[in-house]
């Protein structure tokens, strides 16, 4: 993911993205439904880029990431299901 920086969602961190993925965990305190956290972090320092309220919203967010990759002439390849 050559020169492509992301801003946090609490705007404490830009950061220059070499790998995305998407977390789930769990959170007695979460501010959604209280134990299940849907995030999307970066690198293998493992920084959090958002926490959003279900898995669905962050495919969505990593799906435009991908999509602005598409559009700067990026290559993507995804993996198939079966």
């Amino acid at each position: 993911m050559a020169n492509v920086w992301i801003r946090s969602q609490d705007k404490e961190n830009l950061v220059k993205i070499q790998h995305i993925y998407y977390y789930e965990g769990y959170d007695p305190i979460d501010e959604y439904d209280g134990f299940t956290t849907h995030e999307i972090w970066a690198n293998k320092e493992e920084i959090e880029l958002g926490k959003y309220k279900t898995e669905e919203r962050c495919i969505e967010i990593i799906n435009e990431i991908q999509s602005l990759l598409v559009r700067n002439n990026k290559v993507v390849y995804e993996m198939p299901e079966e």
